[in-house]
């Protein structure tokens, strides 16, 4: 895959617009996440810290026959990143794996990174019950040759605000695709079951994350479960922030909406334990900070996706390529079309 000066636009023609980049300066003295687009809250204040830790263990598993449960002759898969939000364990050689100190309330999650090679989207996380003494969580994952290419196409789809079931926009995308990354603003104020009609009407998978429309009461609010069921994010929509491999790629998809100390440590763990000179590419819904953009240069990141501003740019920031993508449904503040953006 090539990551040129110039993106494939399904239905516009992308002009590169150019930028000085930003001041290189100590990423330690900054706040990581404050922005001229938003100030992202607290997340300490929805979490509850009380619980004891508890273990997660289990095994992920080639689901060979794809019908869920391992059946006799699908084997362990070794080597696969499974993690709580901020611990990051591999499975050992029988596709084994332990979390020894998963906590009930703040760990939401537990989910796995799907290595290349097999389906990406699904279920490849498990929520973690607000109360529990301990919890087995097994992870089949469906073999898919397609990924092993890495000569593939993604589309890049952001701010959405979809508030009503029945929405056909991800059923009409045209160009062939491997999958689709959604940056965020998915909805307009929670709206996530609609959301979700929506996206299953994707033929390929969707891959999200949350921007403030998704977690924030009318964007700008308190942090809120979803509009009209009460339901947390990760019930709807799984983890706040994950990653992927495809074609030998690791995608990272981060929220940026809500200051989450363990996303970094979970960030920083993940990154070690992807061979040298994997090519990375990073997700989000605020457009990055000074200290974002210094921290993800230390991981040797290729390229950075966001949305939020409801704009159309591309341009290099020393050697990270930084994309904004137009709106997936209106136009842009820009006068930009609605669009999606094609990466090759």
């Amino acid at each position: 895959m090539a990551y040129r000066a110039s993106l494939a636009l399904l239905s516009i023609l992308l002009a590169l617009a150019s930028a000085p980049s930003r001041a290189a300066a100590d990423a330690a003295e900054r706040k990581m996440y404050d922005s001229q687009w938003g100030t992202p809250v607290c997340d300490d204040t929805a979490v509850d810290k009380t619980q004891p830790l508890i273990t997660v263990s289990g095994t992920v598993f080639a689901d060979l026959n794809g019908d869920g449960r391992r059946d006799d002759g699908e084997p362990g898969l070794p080597g696969v990143c499974v993690s709580n939000g901020e611990q990051v364990v591999k499975t050992g050689p029988t596709g084994a794996y332990t979390l020894a100190a998963v906590q009930p309330g703040v760990h939401r999650t537990v989910f796995v990174t799907v290595p290349t090679g097999y389906r990406i989207g699904g279920r490849f996380y498990q929520l973690v019950p607000d109360t529990c003494a301990g919890m087995a969580a097994e992870f089949g994952l469906v073999p898919d040759p397609a990924s092993l290419h890495a000569d593939h196409a993604f589309a890049h789809v952001t701010d959405a605000h979809i508030t009503r079931k029945g929405v056909t926009a991800f059923a009409e995308l045209g160009a062939p695709l491997a999958f689709v990354v959604v940056t965020g603003d998915m909805s307009n104020d929670r709206e996530l079951e609609a959301f979700q009609d929506a996206a299953r009407r994707s033929p390929v998978p969707v891959m999200v994350l949350p921007g403030n429309h998704d977690v924030l009461v009318n964007g700008s609010g308190a942090l809120a479960p979803a509009l009209g069921t009460g339901a947390a994010y990760e019930t709807v929509l799984g983890p706040k922030y994950y990653a992927f491999d495809y074609g030998g790629r690791h995608y990272v998809c981060l929220s940026s909406v809500e200051d989450m100390p363990r996303q970094l440590v979970w960030l920083k763990n993940d990154v070690m334990q992807q061979p040298a000179n994997t090519e990375l590419l990073i997700f989000q819904h605020f457009p990055p900070t000074a200290a974002q953009m210094a921290l993800y240069r230390t991981y040797r990141a290729r390229a950075v996706f966001s949305g939020h501003t409801h704009s159309n740019r591309v341009f290099r920031d020393g050697d990270i390529l930084y994309v904004n993508t137009p709106p997936f449904i209106r136009g842009g503040l820009d006068f930009s079309p609605r669009t999606y953006r094609v990466v090759t």
